[in-house]
């Protein structure tokens, strides 16, 4: 094999849809990703922008995925985010059974100790750059972060 190729880069989404859309969002999945979403989720290496779907939530643009959150933290110490802010957001994985689920403060000390990590300047407000971090089947994942438009509207209307 090429040792000049590169890796293909990996995206993960999250999906929600409800009751009789369970068959049209499995339809979606498989049209753009050749795999229907798996507890909510879907890895592939297409990227879609999410607010192409009415059931994707969001997209992790996949930099890390490590073991622990120490080696997490690890790894973002290399980060160098240089003219821009930015702000980490914690996923929250609907797959994940209710016992291994965490709480609200817990997610927000999750994100304050990854930005922490981070060299760059973080900005809780409007910042330049999201990044998501999120636990599926015990590994933690990280990169950058896209929210679906229709799913913010979504947040808003209720």
């Amino acid at each position: 094999m090429d040792s000049t190729l590169k890796k293909l880069p990996t995206y993960l989404y999250t999906y929600s849809c409800n009751g009789g859309e369970h068959s049209l969002c499995a339809l979606e999945a498989r049209t753009w990703f050749g795999a229907e979403p798996q507890d909510n989720l879907v890895k592939s290496h297409v990227m879609i922008d999410p607010s192409r779907s009415p059931f994707m939530k969001e997209r992790i643009s996949v930099m890390y995925e490590v073991e622990s959150l120490q080696d997490l933290l690890k790894q973002v110490e290399t980060l160098q985010i240089t003219g821009e802010t930015f702000k980490v957001v914690y996923v929250k994985n609907e797959g994940t059974p209710k016992t291994e689920k965490i709480g609200f403060e817990n997610r927000r000390a999750i994100e304050k100790e990854v930005g922490l990590h981070i060299n760059g300047e973080a900005a809780l407000e409007h910042p330049k750059r999201l990044f998501g971090v999120m636990v599926v089947n015990g590994r933690w994942i990280f990169g950058d972060y896209c929210k679906s438009a229709h799913y913010f509207r979504h947040l808003i209307s209720n």
